[in-house]
């Protein structure tokens, strides 16, 4: 499955869908490129891509999830969005995300992380309310 099929450029913030592994956590990454859209005159001499992309990249790993079905998001809405950015992000790096679902009653509840070379660079949790 492509992922240019769902996310067009430049809204595609994944490269590469591992899915689930055997610590039912999904996997995906993404190179941030030094020609990115997002970063033309993200802070002019020392370029850092943006936090809430990173976040985003963390929901579009979870919707590929669920369009591989080895996660359920239909009747389901993003509530709400936690997030702690520990280290920025730079260019010529590969930030690796890593999800899995905690237990909440009502709600479905994903944890995550985004790590460059075993380094955890931003935390987040999403928060799925039933419709």
């Amino acid at each position: 499955m492509k992922l240019g099929e769902h996310f067009p450029k430049p809204w595609c913030l994944i490269d590469k869908f591992y899915g689930m592994n055997a610590s039912n956590r999904i996997e995906s990454s993404k190179f941030i490129s030094y020609s990115d859209f997002f970063l033309l005159g993200h802070f002019k001499n020392y370029s850092v891509y943006p936090g809430i992309l990173m976040i985003e990249g963390m929901k579009q790993t979870l919707i590929m999830a669920d369009r591989q079905q080895l996660i359920q998001l239909k009747n389901y809405t993003l509530q709400d969005i936690q997030s702690r950015f520990l280290k920025p992000l730079i260019p010529g790096s590969i930030i690796r995300y890593s999800l899995y679902q905690e237990e909440r009653a009502g709600q479905l509840c994903f944890k995550g992380t985004g790590e460059v070379d075993g380094t955890v660079i931003v935390r987040g949790k999403l928060i799925y309310q039933k419709e």
